[in-house]
């Protein structure tokens, strides 16, 4: 829904990265860059409800400074019970498919305008001798042999972006912002092309 990939052709081209209003990285720091970026939907009419993010910008912002060299946002609390957030507004993070340089890996709005609905019941199987392969017929997993239950599972949803309409723009809001707040990150040859079982083994 982010980007629109492998959407039907009745949902908006480009999903939330299209429809979203490009905000120039500031000159200051990556959160006067989100400060921008809100500012640009509530220009809009429009209340700030959340913000969604690469994992690349926590330490973005983890290492944002003042000018007297002190740690702007300070330490993050971590626990289960925590939520993070940005500006009094939960900030969710995600690994991007395409993040950093002239990209956005950095989303802020009302996503109240974003809506999901399940368009079928959700159907699930568990199978403990189930065998999942990949386009090859390779073998990935093996149910019985790697001591692991495969879980296959059948849903449809449904996605529309809205244009609200407020006191401000008649017309339509753009319920969505983004910016660029790092620089890209590549992964190198190696990594990119290790596959996902090997993978796996060499973090153990």
């Amino acid at each position: 829904m982010l980007w629109g990939t492998n959407a039907p052709a009745t949902f908006p081209v480009g999903g939330v990265n299209a429809a979203a209003q490009a905000v120039a990285a500031s000159s200051l720091d990556q959160v006067d860059t989100i400060n921008k970026a809100m500012g640009q939907v509530e220009g809009q009419g429009l209340n700030v409800t959340g913000h969604a993010a690469d994992l690349t910008v926590k330490s973005a912002l983890r290492g944002v400074r003042a000018t007297t060299n002190e740690l702007l946002l300070g330490t993050m609390q971590a626990g289960d019970a925590v939520i993070p957030t940005m500006y009094g507004v939960p900030i969710s993070y995600s690994s991007f498919t395409t993040t950093g340089g002239t990209n956005a890996d950095f989303f802020t709005g009302d996503w109240r305008a974003l809506l999901v609905g399940v368009r079928q019941d959700i159907r699930y199987a568990m199978d403990p001798s189930a065998v999942i392969a990949d386009a090859t017929g390779k073998v990935l997993i093996s149910g019985f042999q790697d001591n692991t239950t495969p879980l296959k599972v059948w849903a449809r949803f449904g996605a529309v972006i809205l244009s609200p309409v407020t006191h401000r723009v008649p017309g339509g809001a753009k319920a969505f912002a983004k910016a660029a707040l790092v620089a890209k990150v590549t992964p190198t040859a190696a990594e990119a092309e290790a596959e996902p079982e090997t993978a796996a083994k060499a973090r153990k």
